[in-house]
């Protein structure tokens, strides 16, 4: 993992972009999928031509899109898991969240990983936005000092 990122701090600003660049895909995948299902009304008794002579126009875009964006989910899900593992262990129970405390990873969570402002991530954790940046920075001073691997499992520093 470790020649993947350069910092805690890089980390976690790709495990941001990566769940910003998720929820813009799976937006627009049901966005396609919406509109596979609307077809326009008619009133009037004159039938018009369209290429779609199946009706399948709008799902085969769809199926094209899903296959072309594949790649991208993929990498975009392994970077989240990179970061979840390092904030939570690979079995949930490690991580940032033994090492220093859950706080520290619940915060890093809600601000990278959900993407949340500082005064959200603030009230999800129940601390003022202040305190959630100063625990954000404990907890990415501590995955540096550990070490990605060490971070992951939780090792004391």
């Amino acid at each position: 993992m470790r020649e993947r990122y350069q910092s805690a701090t890089d980390l976690m600003e790709s495990a941001r972009d990566a769940a910003k660049e998720l929820e813009r895909i799976n937006l627009q995948l049901a966005s396609m999928d919406s509109a596979r299902d609307i077809k326009a009304q008619g009133y009037s008794g004159v039938q018009s031509h369209s290429k779609d002579v199946n009706g399948m126009g709008a799902t085969e875009r769809l199926i094209d899109y899903e296959e072309r964006v594949k790649p991208r989910l993929r990498a975009d899900e392994a970077i989240l898991e990179d970061a979840m593992n390092v904030l939570y262990g690979t079995d949930g129970r490690g991580g940032v969240s033994k090492g220093i405390g859950s706080c520290y990873a619940d915060v890093l969570m809600h601000r990278y990983l959900l993407m949340r402002t500082w005064d959200d991530t603030g009230w999800y954790c129940r601390v003022s936005a202040k305190t959630a940046r100063r625990y954000a920075a404990v907890a990415l001073d501590y995955i540096d000092a550990a070490g990605f691997e060490a971070a992951m499992v939780g090792k004391q520093v």
